[in-house]
């Protein structure tokens, strides 16, 4: 059959041809473009695949300029380092030639070229960024890229740049111990040294008021990072063979290396610090002591007179040698003892401050003498090794004649707190112990309380945290002895009948007859005033006196004023009116413990400190309870003699001052200095809470040697939880603790110290680190450390900022000198080396980073090409096979078109 209309033949053959033309055209393109895939349509998933290794090859071709670029850095480093080297060689041979006691020349020669190769060797660590603080002089990263996480084809950016650890390889002076920290003592006006006037230090050994602890020696004390508080180190200094201030600072070198050896982690941190002494010649050409530290910032502290002269602070009290150094001693004293015997309860005295890290309990047995406690508690304090350490001791005259005084020979300030001698045989007040023999407590129970009818009082003192007391005196009786009618609302009623009726009085045995001529109709009111007017007019001795009124029931009170169980009061009427003999009589008593409770609670609404102590007074099976909000306090039994016994005790002493009774005007004058050249802070101003409520934080943060911020959030405390703020010195060791306890490096080398400012104790943080900052937080009531320097406890915060340009360096000045600096380049070298080590590390790092980097472009790119390039062979033979199927369409194509001209030559004929 053929059709005219519809060519079929020639429709199949037109979409072969498209067909064939569409897979001739993508097979040109995979020819021309060399790719497989031109386009999502060609293969989505396959272009999705590809893609992301033509990512990855660029971003390792760049993470391999980044490591050549590390690398590049790194050998600019190491040839710095290099130099470094020679020029440390250099140094050493100049310190080995100082040392030698034949060498003839010049030694200031040598040391100029010696000191101008430190400044050198400074100035070409800073060149290469390998200073403290410099641009490389820490944890490096490149990132080099290709780093995946565990999850499968998950990118993770931290696999994939290697870190450089550089931050312990600064190679400057500093960083090698050839330069560090330095405590110079005195003033610009000291000198101690040969050419002094007034003071040498053959002229200060020769002055017999210079005192030491023990003959032949004097005693420094030095604290830094790891060795402060009550690890802070003695270097006891043997004089044998001193005689001007280069062998005084010989002699001290020789007792830090001996103060070094023991095993403890702070003589280990102590020995690391690089402690040494020198002498410094200041601006006016005086000769001071110095100390140095290869980098930690220390605290050097006179331990004796000796010293303090040594140090440059001398007397300036009238007629005292210029060559005396300044008394150093403060003492705390009660009141005179007393002969008699103690309780049966054990005493105890406890010491807080005065240079303890926490305060020491000395327990003395009751029902001996007062001679034999005083004996037991010298022995004791005498015996004890943290007391000692301390230079805290005790003395006393005679018993009777004298007080108990507590001395700390150098001048830390101090106080004494006692509890269990409830009859002041000591002095040191009649305070009650709580629990197990407590000095101080936050509930206390007495024993049953009985009711007195000897005494109408009973004073208490309430001691909070070891401060003044305040009194609270109970007035032990209850309601008046009195008599009470009720009348009928007037006079006339068969009560007052008439005329001349009589009411007889016994007030504390003494008559009052009083006499009532009213007429009916008069008022209880008049009649109460008439009993008045007699009572007034009769003349009553010894005190005695009664109060008549009306009370809001309607009837006569008539209520004696003196109070107690030994007042009475009596009434009585004529045999007219026989009415008034129905008086009720109500005898006198004392008060219960309720009612005693509540009296001293109310004294306690009247006192504010007492009140934020949150104290209150119960009765606990019979007994009074005092309680707190956490707050420690004590209670002195009893002030004034004759007081009745509530349940807590009497004495006949009175607790007014804040340590014992008194504080001896002693000023400490103690010689004191921190290293300049360190990070420090202003000094802090601190108070010890008393409250339970003042509870505080501080924050220490600092940046380490990466730029990271790190932080030590530290809380201070005196309540329930914990008691580390009871003093500064508590505070301060509270504070080095938690410090140390951070096992962060750079918050690990900030210490805390305690510093005299004119009289008053506070505290300074110092660290040879990176700038850091102190915040403080506000207490309730302005106690704790002062983040402002302003008022204590309020909120704020410190930064730390360099204090003094003074820093030192070796010398090889002197033989000796020479002799510690051939030591310090030998550390120098080791430093150094260690350095160089971590420079290598990181080449070895990165040069294995880049093979990987360069590994894994080849592997990613081969197969983004087996995924996405063209198979030419593959693809020429499909163009051929277009070909041929193009042209066979097109010869179809005539074909089909040919049938239709067929038909058209049948219609013709």
């Amino acid at each position: 059959m053929f059709s005219i209309q519809t060519n079929v033949n020639s429709l199949i053959a037109q979409e072969n041809m498209r067909v064939n033309g569409d897979f001739q055209s993508k097979t040109i393109q995979r020819l021309t473009s060399g790719y497989r895939i031109n386009q999502s349509g060609d293969d989505a998933a396959g272009l999705a695949v590809a893609n992301k290794f033509r990512s990855d090859v660029a971003e390792l071709s760049q993470g391999v300029r980044n490591a050549n670029d590390g690398i590049s850095t790194l050998q600019i480093i190491d040839g710095g380092m290099n130099n470094i080297s020679k020029m440390i060689d250099r140094l050493k041979t100049l310190a080995s030639q100082s040392a030698s006691e034949t060498f003839t020349g010049d030694r200031k020669v040598l040391n100029d070229e010696f000191q101008t190769l430190l400044k050198e060797i400074d100035r070409q660590a800073q060149a290469v960024g390998l200073d403290q603080g410099g641009l490389y002089a820490k944890s490096l990263s490149v990132f080099v890229g290709g780093g995946r996480s565990a999850a499968l084809g998950a990118v993770d950016t931290s696999n994939g740049t290697v870190k450089l650890d550089l931050a312990a390889a600064a190679v400057d002076t500093k960083s090698l111990s050839l330069k560090g920290m330095q405590a110079v003592a005195g003033s610009d006006t000291t000198d101690i040294g040969t050419g002094s006037a007034t003071h040498t230090v053959a002229d200060i050994l020769a002055d017999n008021g210079n005192t030491t602890d023990l003959a032949g020696y004097t005693n420094f004390y030095i604290s830094g990072a790891g060795f402060s508080d009550d690890n802070k180190v003695k270097v006891a200094v043997n004089m044998t063979g001193v005689s001007d201030i280069d062998t005084l600072a010989t002699a001290i070198n020789d007792a830090i290396d001996q103060a070094a050896t023991g095993g403890s982690s702070a003589a280990t941190a102590f020995k690391n610090a690089g402690v040494s002494a020198s002498v410094y010649t200041n601006e006016n050409g005086g000769k001071q002591l110095a100390f140095n530290s290869s980098y930690a910032p220390i605290q050097v502290q006179a331990g004796d007179v000796m010293a303090n002269a040594l140090m440059g602070n001398f007397s300036t009290v009238g007629g005292d040698p210029a060559t005396r150094g300044a008394a150093m001693s403060s003492s705390v004293h009660g009141v005179n003892t007393t002969a008699g015997t103690l309780g049966a309860g054990d005493v105890t005295v406890r010491i807080v401050g005065g240079g303890l890290s926490s305060p020491v309990d000395i327990k003395l047995d009751g029902g001996q003498t007062t001679a034999s406690a005083i004996a037991s508690l010298t022995s004791q304090i005498s015996a004890n090794a943290d007391l000692v350490a301390a230079g805290l001791s005790v003395s006393s005259g005679a018993v009777g004649s004298s007080p108990l005084t507590f001395t700390n020979s150098r001048g830390d300030k101090f106080s004494v707190q006692a509890s269990g001698d409830t009859t002041n045989l000591l002095g040191l007040g009649s305070f009650n112990s709580g629990a197990a023999n407590a000095v101080d407590y936050t509930t206390l129970s007495g024993t049953v309380y009985t009711a007195s009818t000897t005494s109408d009082t009973s004073t208490l003192e309430i001691s909070l945290n070891g401060g003044a007391a305040e009194q609270i005196t109970v007035d032990l009786t209850a309601g008046n002895a009195s008599a009470a009618k009720e009348l009928s609302g007037v006079v006339g009623s068969n009560d007052i009948d008439g005329t001349n009726d009589t009411l007889n009085l016994t007030i504390d045995g003494q008559s009052v007859a009083v006499s009532l001529t009213h007429n009916t109709g008069v008022s209880e009111l008049t009649v109460a005033g008439e009993i008045q007017a007699a009572v007034d007019g009769a003349g009553l001795t010894g005190g005695a006196h009664a109060t008549v009124s009306v009370t809001q029931d309607g009837r006569i009170q008539i209520e004696n004023d003196n109070k107690g169980g030994a007042h009475t009061l009596l009434a009585a009427g004529n045999a007219v009116s026989s009415g008034l003999l129905a008086f009720t009589l109500t005898a006198g008593s004392n008060r219960t413990a309720g009612d005693i409770a509540d009296n001293i609670n109310q004294q306690i609404a009247a006192s504010s400190n007492l009140q934020k102590a949150g104290l209150k007074a119960t009765v606990d099976a019979g007994a009074l309870k005092l309680d707190s909000n956490g707050t420690f306090f004590r209670v002195n039994g009893g002030a004034v003699t004759g007081d009745a016994n509530i349940g807590f005790g009497v004495s006949a002493s009175s607790f007014t001052g804040a340590a014992a009774t008194d504080l001896a005007a002693t000023t400490s004058a103690r010689a004191s200095v921190d290293s300049n050249g360190a990070q420090q802070t202003s000094s802090m101003a601190f108070t010890a809470p008393t409250y339970a409520t003042d509870s505080q934080t501080l924050t220490v943060s600092v940046n380490d040697a990466d730029g990271n911020i790190q932080s030590q959030v530290i809380s201070l405390h005196n309540d329930t939880t914990a008691r580390s703020a009871r003093s500064i010195d508590e505070a301060v060791a509270a504070i080095n603790k938690q410090l140390q306890q951070s096992n962060i490096a750079a918050l690990q080398g900030i210490v805390a110290v305690k510093e005299n400012v004119s009289g008053t104790e506070k505290i300074n943080f110092l660290s040879s680190g990176n700038s850091f900052q102190v915040s403080a937080s506000g207490t309730t009531n302005s106690a704790g450390v002062d983040g402002n320097g302003t008022a204590a406890g309020t909120a704020g915060s410190v930064e730390s900022e360099v204090a003094g340009d003074v820093s030192s360096t070796i010398s090889i000045d002197s033989m000796s000198n020479a002799l510690k600096a051939v030591t310090s380049i030998s550390a120098a070298i080791t430093k150094l080396g260690s350095a160089q080590a971590a420079v290598g590390r990181g080449q070895n790092q990165l040069s294995y980073a880049l093979s990987l980097a360069q590994s894994q472009i080849s592997s990613f790119s081969a197969a983004e090409s087996r995924i996405r390039d063209a198979d030419v062979a593959s693809e020429a033979a499909n163009l051929t096979k277009a070909q041929v199927l193009q042209q066979a369409a097109v010869a179809a194509m005539a074909q089909a078109n040919s049938a239709p001209q067929v038909i058209l030559s049948l219609l013709r004929g």
